[in-house]
């Protein structure tokens, strides 16, 4: 190995250098040299100012090898300059192209930024010309992920410019083959134009997809998600063999036209949709696992119209919302789904709606091992039952639950996270009815409430026989009444196994003598 250059050694070096350009240069001038001999030496001494020049840049070089940021791998600088480019990438300066400043730390940084084509396959359009061949360039061969957006135009008149579209769409048409992820935010035209103005184009992103992709098969997109707001209701017409996610903000499912056979995610939002017009698009997507539709009240169904029976074999979770009850039904009567699918739906009350709320989610509770039932702001309860299967069913409506008493003999769990519970008697009728509870919850600020529910255990009868967990945690009690409630459970052979409760609510007094009538005491924060 040999020895390492020491700062002597580089000072002799420059010392005799110096000394013998010196020295030649003097003796060249003594020997009356032509112009022409006195230009070799000038270029002569370039070449060795550029040769020191980049032994000045080598040994800086040498030296961020030493430091601890010098050190870092390829890979790991890739992951970092990865967080950089995906802070900027959305929205660049039209005039002045944008590159992190990261990717210019220093020469090993720079070049590997420019080196990863993974560094540049995010492009937002419009964006700066020169910025735009620059990503293409860098990005090479990868599949790349296109979000476009009239939101990047600074002057509001240019919207809907013809010019403008142009400009996008050109881009955009020459991206097309290499697109695996589309993201198109758009925003529509005003309602109303200034009378000095000539009306705008009332169609923009149609006319967008007409004009520049048409009937191209986009065979690398796999992800599309297309929002448009303030507009009229945009057709979409696309060929996506290979799509497998779909999602859809604002609009009517009756202007979205895609080709299919592989979609597997659909995310439907804020759509105006009957219940045949749900049908209707599922029927397109046999091969979905995840569904999520949300709609816009007020697109009941029309009397006159015929449901079709359609068929999703392989989907796993649904969400609806929000359908009345009687669509609700009759969605749900229409399509033939896996008994393993997890369910979550929110029905909004309707005048119209006929048919009981207990009766459609009765048969939910009997075949189910637990639920939670949550009061959110408003008179609204999230209704939330899971099996042992791993099955779980999510409905949100304002009905009592109540009305569910003779449907959950099967539950083991009940955890309510209320307001207010239901009246002493009726309290009192569920739970003789619910004799399979072995884990009861109750969430609830309201101490006179809770004092009512802990009487319902004194008997003389036995209530939830099985009841081996009671968590009160955020509840306020008496310690003196839960006391009593826990010795007549003790006394009668069915004393409870834990109690849980939260530390900020736990009793001061007689927290010695709670211990003592359960096996277990928790307290949580």
């Amino acid at each position: 190995m040999s020895r390492q250059p020491t700062i002597t050694d580089l000072a002799a070096f420059s010392s005799e250098l110096r000394e013998a350009v010196a020295d030649r240069i003097s003796q060249h001038l003594l020997e009356s040299p032509t112009a022409e001999d006195l230009g070799s030496v000038q270029n002569t001494l370039l070449e060795m100012e550029r040769s020191l020049r980049n032994a000045s840049y080598f040994l800086l070089s040498q030296y961020n090898r030493c430091t601890p940021i010098g050190r870092l791998s390829d890979d790991l600088l890739l992951e970092i300059l990865k967080y950089c480019m995906h802070d900027t990438s959305l929205y660049y300066d039209l005039d002045a192209p944008i590159i992190p400043p990261a990717f210019y730390v220093c020469t090993k940084w720079s070049n590997v930024a420019k080196n990863s084509s993974s560094l540049w396959t995010r492009i937002s359009l419009p964006m700066n010309t020169q910025l735009f061949k620059l990503f293409v360039t860098r990005s090479g061969s990868s599949s790349l992920d296109v979000f476009l957006s009239n939101q990047l135009i600074h002057r509001p008149r240019d919207l809907f410019e013809v010019s403008t579209i142009r400009r996008i769409g050109g881009c955009l048409r020459q991206l097309l083959p290499r697109i695996s992820h589309l993201q198109i935010f758009w925003e529509g035209p005003a309602n109303e134009e200034p009378e000095d103005e000539e009306p705008v184009n009332e169609e923009p992103l149609s006319q967008l997809v007409t004009d520049y992709i048409g009937e191209t098969e986009l065979s690398t997109l796999r992800s599309l998600h297309i929002t448009e707001e303030g507009g009229s209701a945009t057709h979409i017409k696309l060929n996506t063999p290979m799509l497998r996610s779909l999602r859809f903000g604002e609009g009517s499912t009756n202007n979205l036209h895609l080709s299919s056979e592989h979609l597997v995610i659909l995310e439907l939002d804020r759509i105006n949709a009957t219940p045949k017009e749900i049908l209707n698009l599922l029927y397109q997507f046999p091969t979905l696992k995840h569904c999520r539709i949300k709609t816009l009240t007020g697109a009941n169904r029309h009397e006159s119209d015929v449901l079709p029976f359609v068929s999703v074999p392989k989907l796993q979770t649904l969400l609806i919302a929000k359908l009345n009850l009687c669509d609700m039904i009759d969605v749900l009567n229409h399509l033939d789904i896996p008994s393993s699918t997890s369910l979550t739906l929110a029905i909004y009350p309707c005048s119209v709606d006929t048919a009981p709320f207990h009766n459609f989610f009765g048969p939910y509770i009997a075949s189910s091992d637990e639920m939670r039932i949550v009061q959110k702001d408003g008179v609204d309860m999230d209704y939330i039952l899971t099996s042992k299967s791993g099955l779980r069913i999510e409905i949100n409506h304002r009905s009592a639950f109540s009305q569910l008493a003779s449907y959950g003999s099967n539950l083991s769990l009940l955890d309510l996270h209320v307001r207010s519970l239901p009246s002493l008697p009726v309290f009192g009728e569920i739970l003789r009815k619910w004799t399979s509870i072995t884990h009861l919850g109750i969430h609830t600020y309201n101490l006179e409430l809770e004092w009512a529910l802990f009487t319902l255990f004194e008997g003389p009868e036995i209530l939830l026989p099985n009841l081996q967990i009671l968590d009160c945690t955020h509840s306020l009690f008496s310690t003196q009444q839960m006391i009593k409630v826990l010795r007549f459970r003790q006394a009668a052979g069915v004393g409870l196994r834990e109690l849980k409760i939260t530390k900020t609510f736990r009793p001061l007094e007689d927290i010695d003598q709670l211990q003592s009538l359960v096996e277990e005491l928790s307290e949580y924060d």
